[in-house]
């Protein structure tokens, strides 16, 4: 096994062997959880969670089992543009109509642009859009993310650009076509956010979101965004897991059964798999 320095400790690089072990582990440790939940606990989503915590089984079991228990609480694929549209009027965030030459979508944030004062409103618009990116992400594609959601060492892996810095300019021209980005940005796009027009674009969204949930089909959910709920001061190198997180797991496992209990509908089981995968295909196509 070896390490890569990465400034905050030494990420491990394990080969694919040593990679489905890991995985392989986290079931064992989440236990029935991972027959309840297929799609939300398939190979490739337990390997993001084992990624975001350095390999590190038992908190990766950790963060997955809250995960879950956030979208069986939360219900994110709820929400739709009615409940949100106040808060997308200036353009503050929004998924542009374009992708970037890797052909993933785009968010856009400008802060500048607030228009509200409920940080209930502005988070749940927030997950609104996020949902609605990884739900037009290929499935071959990962989802990035921005500072505020990452750890330390895949914060090293973000490009800041900045729209007055050539070497920003070459990012952006490499990432994205020109014409097509908005002129704030360094592109050449003059035309700027166009409320209606995304209002249309979600709407439809929402429809095909619905379609799938009413064919009883999952909302596509294996390239669920992992973001750290940790501090940058946690430390990503350690081997070994106290009691205490022995206890957290205990504890957020628990407490998913007391959540799975209130809302039995959105138990996902085998029988789903087949027919999301299917759907996913065909609006992928």
């Amino acid at each position: 096994m070896s390490r890569k320095s990465r400034g905050f400790g030494a990420e491990k690089s394990l080969s694919p062997e040593e990679q489905q072990a890991k995985i392989n582990e986290v079931r064992k440790i989440i236990g029935p959880i991972a027959d309840k939940y297929p799609v939300l606990c398939s190979d490739e989503s337990i390997s993001r969670y084992l990624r975001a915590r350095n390999w590190h089984t038992k908190k990766a079991s950790k963060m997955l089992v809250e995960s879950v228990k956030w979208r069986l609480e939360y219900k994110p694929e709820k929400i739709v543009w009615e409940d949100v549209a106040r808060e997308a009027e200036t353009g503050k965030l929004y998924r542009a109509n374009f992708c970037d030459k890797l052909g993933r979508p785009v968010l856009i944030m400008r802060p500048g642009f607030q228009n509200s004062s409920s940080t209930e409103g502005q988070i749940k618009y927030l997950v609104y859009c996020m949902e609605n990116a990884i739900m037009n992400l290929n499935p071959d594609r990962e989802q990035m993310v921005v500072k505020p959601f990452l750890e330390p060492k895949t914060y090293k892996k973000v490009r800041f650009a900045y729209s007055n810095d050539p070497q920003s300019q070459k990012i952006m021209e490499a990432l994205f076509d020109i014409n097509k980005l908005d002129s704030s940005f360094g592109g050449r796009n003059r035309v700027g956010f166009d409320y209606e027009a995304f209002g249309q674009l979600m709407r439809a969204d929402d429809k095909k979101k619905s379609d799938l949930m009413n064919s009883g089909c999952s909302v596509p959910t294996d390239h669920l965004l992992v973001a750290s709920q940790s501090s940058q001061s946690e430390s990503l190198t350690s081997d070994h897991c106290s009691d205490d997180s022995d206890n957290e797991l205990d504890e957020a496992t628990s407490t998913l059964e007391d959540v799975d209990e209130k809302v039995p509908g959105l138990k996902l089981g085998y029988d789903d798999v087949p027919k999301s995968e299917a759907a996913m295909a065909k609006q992928v196509q």
